[in-house]
């Protein structure tokens, strides 16, 4: 029996790879023929998901993190012709203490100073994934590190960054952003393609953007966000004004606090299905034909699940071939339809991270897994 499992993140408490290795470890007891592969939408686990079935070069950078701390950091590379960048490995919400959180002070910098790395070695293409984020700066951090030059009006005059004013590529900034001028090695730029991954398809602006929708949770206040959501509506008319670009037009460019809508506007990046791009990348249709049990599963299985992300697309897959299958959840939203899925909650109440870190691996012990694999 071919057991195959493919189960996404759970949210702030454990990788892919970490509950694909719990699950497998419980399992192989019992059968040899255990598999597992890392996902991932463009979040945490990026680079595992890319590299588990290729030989990638690390290449490693000291770069910002959103505090502006110099951290170590690495991308990949696939012979120099192709980078993978994992935004969470430099402007993610886990390398700043909770008491530091606060998207106002955050910056996308070492993003670019990644993709500044990146075009050093000649790449052609470059694939970033966005998620998990403590920025809320729609990627001028970034593009300030690639060369681009934000021209800010203060209290009594307009000042250029690294002035003695010392004005940050921040969220806070955005509103004082009175032109953008594009940096000299802009050609360079331009040659090479960009790919945003992502399953975020929240626009930039409004109810359902990138500020009110997430910035909550990377630590901003309701006054904050009001604040914010202000200089998200100001970059916008900037950027249209200084590079002629609209923003808020597209799905995605919501993602990572805006960073969808600065790599558009800065890169010309093109916004793509992280499911899909995975799905693709690991030939993940592939793997579930030929096995014969899959188990699924993410931290929070609710109706989003079914709309676009990764577990949705592998419950369609295994759908289309009639497989057998168990899906694994830290919790089910109670007002899921659970229709003819098998699902198993480990939690029936929400609970604190820490509580879910300690009881997870756990109540996955205590699953009855042959009970499923005889149906």
């Amino acid at each position: 029996m071919k057991i195959l499992i493919i189960c996404d993140k759970f949210k702030h408490t454990f990788s892919s790879k970490q509950i694909a290795e719990i699950i497998t470890e419980k399992i192989s007891r019992n059968f040899d023929s255990v598999n597992y592969l890392i996902v991932s939408d463009g979040g945490e686990g990026y680079l595992d998901a890319i590299n588990q079935n290729l030989n990638l070069n690390r290449i490693y950078t000291k770069t910002y993190n959103p505090i502006f701390d110099v951290i170590d950091s690495y991308f990949l590379s696939d012979n120099n012709k192709t980078a993978f960048i994992e935004y969470s490995k430099t402007g993610g919400l886990q390398l700043i203490d909770e008491t530091k959180r606060n998207p106002l002070k955050t910056t996308s910098y070492g993003l670019g100073q990644q993709i500044s790395e990146a075009t050093k070695i000649g790449v052609e293409k470059i694939f970033i994934g966005l998620g998990g984020s403590a920025t809320n700066d729609a990627g001028i951090g970034m593009a300030e590190a690639l060369g681009y030059h934000f021209i800010y009006k203060t209290d009594n005059f307009k000042s250029n960054f690294n002035t003695t004013t010392q004005i940050k590529p921040t969220g806070e900034n955005l509103i004082r952003i009175v032109d953008i001028i594009p940096p000299k090695n802009i050609d360079l730029l331009k040659k090479i393609e960009f790919f945003a991954t992502t399953d975020v398809d929240n626009f930039l602006l409004g109810n359902h953007g990138a500020t009110f929708t997430y910035a909550r949770q990377k630590g901003a206040s309701e006054k904050d966000i009001l604040y914010l959501e202000k200089g998200m509506v100001n970059f916008v008319k900037v950027v249209k004004k200084s590079l002629g670009v609209e923003l808020n037009k597209s799905a995605g460019e919501g993602a990572a606090g805006g960073l969808g809508a600065g790599l558009h506007t800065f890169l010309n990046a093109k916004i793509i299905s992280g499911s899909d791009f995975m799905i693709d990348s690991l030939k993940i249709e592939e793997n579930i034909k030929n096995a014969d049990f899959i188990i699924s599963g993410e931290g929070k299985i609710d109706n989003t699940t079914f709309n676009g992300k990764i577990v949705g697309k592998i419950y369609n897959i295994i759908k289309k071939y009639n497989k057998p299958y168990l899906l694994i959840c830290g919790i089910l939203d109670e007002n899921f339809d659970k229709n003819d899925l098998n699902i198993i909650p480990l939690f029936n109440h929400p609970v604190d991270v820490q509580t879910a870190i300690k009881l997870t691996p756990a109540l996955i012990e205590n699953i009855n897994f042959n009970k499923f694999f005889n149906k």
